[in-house]
């Protein structure tokens, strides 16, 4: 069958190509005064959570969507999980016909994707029900915002465990973008004119992909963060990122290269190394007391060196977030590997980054942290289905 024929008010369509085998039911054409929304879900063997995932995505308030399932060979009940969704217009399922992985299945979902605006979203995470809409609200009203991200709320089966906050404005963000990803990747929605200029995602960064795109797009146009939860993300043990910890070092390891760079700093690996150390708070040998020293030594040589620019009122807020950054990963760095019984051993100090860092600020912006994850708890807990 010709890939491009039109399938609209048909019944079931099974088409073969040389990459790809696809099931379409119903294929609605988009309202002509509300922009159609492309939400990407690709999915292996999440049939756990994937019902409530899929649930999430249709039962939005914005309903001119498309959901486009990539099932990279699921050898649980996935599949059969998602046929059952095909009554419904709005839902594209691919099949893969070997296990691609996901870097692979999402570019093949944003192949096929028809809406102005591109989502994102993965088989185990709930979406809030205003998440669509108040994306496409924001992104109407900034035609310069190529990428909008949003805060979300990391849950297990048993409890909710994290708040993720993330800058509001595109200058923060990219400050960010040198220390970690600046955008929760299930939460984002991304103009589709982005990826006439890039090539989606890049096979060479595995497990950090969204993370090297957000450094594309952000070099591209504007970007934004809403400052809201819109996402419940469900951490278990078959994440990606948690079964993957080396492959996702040694992306991270090259793409810090490769950042900093951009900015005029030659990074060597020992120092990408501490610079991953200081960002994950992952010290290899915390018996070492070099391993530390050699990570202060990175932080006062990034807060001297890392954000060079003329003074003006603008840089100095923007150097002072820089170095509230800085500080709050030297702390928890600190805080995760040398301290007994909540109290970080003083010994372990360097004193002059107490001086130079605006710790006082991150140690307030902390208290309110676990403010916010109570008042988190008790609004957000009726959404998530443990």
């Amino acid at each position: 069958m010709d890939r491009n024929v039109t399938m609209t008010n048909l019944p079931f369509i099974f088409a073969s190509t040389q990459s790809v085998r696809f099931i379409v039911l119903n294929m609605q054409q988009p309202a002509a005064d509300v922009p159609l929304v492309s939400v990407i879900m690709p999915v292996f063997n999440a049939e756990n959570f994937l019902t409530i995932a899929i649930n999430s995505i249709l039962e939005q308030t914005y309903s001119n969507l498309e959901l486009i399932l990539i099932n990279d060979c699921s050898t649980d009940g996935s599949l059969a999980l998602m046929q059952r969704y095909l009554h419904d217009g709005r839902v594209k399922l691919f099949q893969n016909p070997i296990n691609e992985g996901v870097i692979a299945s999402l570019n093949k979902g944003l192949a096929q994707a028809q809406g102005k605006y591109i989502a994102r979203m993965d088989g185990d995470d709930i979406a809030a029900p205003k998440r669509i809409a108040k994306q496409v609200d924001y992104l109407e009203r900034h035609p310069n915002c190529f990428l909008l991200g949003t805060n979300m709320i990391e849950f297990n089966n048993q409890r909710i465990l994290r708040y993720w906050t993330t800058p509001k404005n595109h200058a923060h963000l990219a400050i960010k973008k040198l220390f970690n990803a600046p955008f929760a990747h299930p939460t984002v929605m991304m103009r589709r004119q982005v990826f006439e200029q890039i090539a989606g995602y890049d096979a060479n960064y595995p497990v950090v992909e969204d993370y090297q795109l957000w450094v594309a797009i952000m070099e591209a146009g504007e970007t934004a963060n809403l400052q809201e939860p819109l996402l419940f993300y469900r951490k278990h043990a078959d994440n990606v990122s948690t079964k993957k910890k080396d492959v996702q070092k040694a992306s991270l390891l090259r793409l810090y290269q490769e950042i900093w760079l951009s900015q005029g700093l030659v990074m060597s690996q020992d120092e990408a190394l501490r610079h991953y150390q200081l960002c994950t708070a992952q010290i290899e040998d915390t018996s070492r007391p070099t391993d530390w020293k050699y990570i202060q030594n990175w932080v006062s040589q990034l807060h001297t060196q890392g954000f060079n620019s003329d003074e003006t009122p603008t840089t100095r807020s923007h150097r002072f977030y820089f170095s509230f950054y800085l500080g709050a990963l030297w702390l928890r760095c600190m805080y995760s590997h040398y301290s007994k019984w909540g109290v970080v051993v003083l010994r372990n100090i360097k004193l002059s980054l107490l001086i130079k860092l605006p710790i006082v600020a991150v140690l307030v912006w902390a208290a309110l942290q676990v403010g916010k994850y109570i008042w988190v708890k008790l609004k957000y807990k009726k959404y998530i289905k443990f």
